[in-house]
This record gives structure tokens, sequence and C-alpha cells, in this order.
């Protein structure tokens, strides 16, 4: 029997919105795979650019690479996350891949993965991820960030989880392939906050006592612009702070983070003064001031509030 014959196929999900400058190298990525048994299903939400024709041109050449290759469409923008959630539905594979369309794998990303959870079935595996684009500013700050998240997956599982509620360190490009049953003990990504689909997920695997994993090699590329979604500052920080608030808070008093609670609503309360009057408002830095100079009073109140 070959070695490709006793491989479980692999559904990679590729989430698309105006990525037709850079769609068809994220494409090549996956299809330079040296992992065999794939399945393609490329999600498009509604983009107002020739994505979607570039994606259709490209699987005309290149479809007979994968045991299946399908292309979803939105008639109006849904987000990330209802995206995600629609091809985890149509995936035939046991085990599932995420790649974004302006991100690159690396040719051994997908069997580096599998091979891990070979040895570790219970753990959800991440790798390192190589920064690149314009801005080398930028770039900078995101690998400090990635960097970050690397020493909390070397940490132990109860530092990981408090270090996790802090903010969400490991970069989306990062995960490893999971197994599709994991969908099926803790649910999906959560459709309340539409573009942020990763951080309420790592939460929730934590709540539920998974182990992470961090393999020691770079096998993705992490393309970083200023319109990138991480850089957004419509839709992706709204379902940041609305996860913030409606869950991060109470698992934060749960773990008894206090000074960590008052961080949150502050910046929640900031981000909502910033939104509605502007940052050179009285208003907003007056609220700046508070959460510069007054932390400890806060904390005292929210203390005192909560017993």
């Amino acid at each position: 029997m070959k070695k490709n014959d006793m491989e479980f196929m692999v559904s990679v999900i590729v989430p698309t919105y105006n990525n037709s400058d850079t769609i068809e190298e994220a494409l090549d990525s996956i299809f330079n795979q040296t992992y065999e048994k794939l399945e393609l299903i490329i999600t498009d939400d509604n983009s107002t650019d020739t994505t979607v024709k570039v994606v259709q041109n490209w699987l005309s050449i290149n479809s007979d690479r994968f045991l299946n290759a399908v292309v979803l469409e939105n008639d109006i923008n849904q987000g990330v996350v209802k995206n995600l959630n629609k091809a985890i539905k149509k995936a035939k594979g046991d085990y599932l891949k995420f790649t974004a369309g302006d991100d690159i794998l690396l040719p051994e990303a997908i069997r580096v993965s599998m091979d891990c959870l070979s040895l570790y079935p219970q753990k959800i595996n991440f790798y390192k991820v190589r920064i690149f684009g314009p801005n080398l500013q930028l770039n900078r700050n995101m690998q400090r960030f990635c960097d970050r998240g690397y020493r909390i997956l070397n940490s132990s599982q109860e530092k990981m989880y408090r270090e996790l509620l802090k903010d969400n360190y490991i970069a989306g490009p990062s995960w490893g392939v999971i197994p599709k049953k994991v969908f099926d003990n803790v649910g999906m990504f959560d459709e309340r906050f539409p573009m942020l689909e990763d951080y309420p997920f790592l939460v929730k695997l934590k709540q539920n006592r998974y182990e992470f994993l961090l393999i020691e090699s770079i096998q993705a590329k992490y393309r970083i612009s200023g319109d990138s979604l991480c850089h957004s500052e419509g839709l992706f920080k709204e379902s940041l702070i609305s996860f913030c608030l409606k869950e991060k808070v109470k698992l934060l008093l749960q773990e008894k983070m206090y000074y960590a609670v008052m961080t949150e609503k502050m910046v929640a309360f900031r981000y909502k003064l910033k939104k509605q009057y502007g940052s050179k408002s009285l208003f907003y830095i007056w609220s700046y001031f508070l959460y510069l100079f007054m932390p400890v009073p806060l904390i005292k109140a929210i203390r005192n509030r909560i017993g």
C-alpha cells in the first residue's frame, strides 16, 4: 500500500474577500503541499473585485490536483465567521486546515501538522510563521506579537489560559490542521462576533480542556498590510469589543484577573467614545487620563462590586 493511500483527507478552507491580488499565490501554496489527499473549499464573502473570477480561472487549470474543489459564494457580505462555518459543514475531510486568501503555506505545512497529530492526537497544534509585507514597522510589531504567542504556547496549560484571556497572541496563520470532530465537541465558530473567528474559539478550546502544542518550525508566511483585517477599525474591532464585553470580562472575573477586567472595560469605553466623538474630544481625552492614572481606585471598585 502506498503511503498516500493511508493518508486522511484534509479539507483546506480558504475564506476570501477582495483578494484578487493575492489569491493565486495563496492557492499555489496549497497546490504545492507535499501532503496529497486534499479537498479545497474556497468561500467568498461577496467580493467586489475580481477574486471569484481569478479563483475560477485558477481552478479550471488546477482542480485535478484535489480530491474535490468547490467555490462557495455569498450574495451579501456576511463576515468571516459565517463563511467558515458554512465551509466546515460542506467539508468532506476528517481534518480541516484554514488559510486566508492572502497568506502562504510552506510546502510541508499540512504534512508537518498531520505528523504532529499522529503523535499527539488530543492536542491542537500550531506552528511558527514568517511575517512579510511592505511596512517594516508593522512587520516588526507583528513579529513581537507572534513571539509572545510562541512563549505562551510553550508555557504551562494553566498559565496559557490566563495569558490568552489577556489578549489573543496566537496569530491565525499559526493554526495547524484541526480534527473536524473538535467542532462536534465544542461547537462552531461563534457567529455573534462576525469578524472574529479565532480568539473566541481559542478560549472555548481551553475551557474544554484542550491542550495546545507549538511546532518549532516556520510553516506559513503571514502577510501584513495596512488594510489587513487585524488592523481594521471597522467590523473586526466591533467584533472584538463585543466579545470582550459579552464573554471575556465574565471569564476574567472568574479568574479574579481584576486589573485585566478594568483594562477591557476602559478599552471598550474609549473605543466607543473615539467612534462617537473623535480622538480629539475632551471627553475622550479625559477618559484616557483616567485609564492611565487611576487604575487602583477602579480595581477596588470592581472588587467591592463583585464581593
